[in-house]
């Protein structure tokens, strides 16, 4: 994540392709505050990731929501 927490993190996918990620490193959020969360890796056994192929890889969300 970057803007609002400067570090990484790592989550794994549920059963409908979602994945959720808490941040240790989150700065106090003022009003208006951007998260931006950019995938730079995926793994899963017998298959090699191509970071090319992503139509999207990156999202920001605006707290407070």
């Amino acid at each position: 994540m970057s803007g609002t927490a400067g570090d990484r993190d790592s989550g794994t996918t549920n059963t409908l392709g979602q994945v959720t990620l808490a941040s240790d490193k989150t700065k106090t959020a003022a009003n208006g505050s951007t998260f931006t969360f950019t995938v730079d890796n995926v793994t899963l056994s017998g298959w090699v990731y191509d970071s090319f192929a992503n139509v999207v890889n990156s999202g920001s969300a605006t707290y407070p929501k």
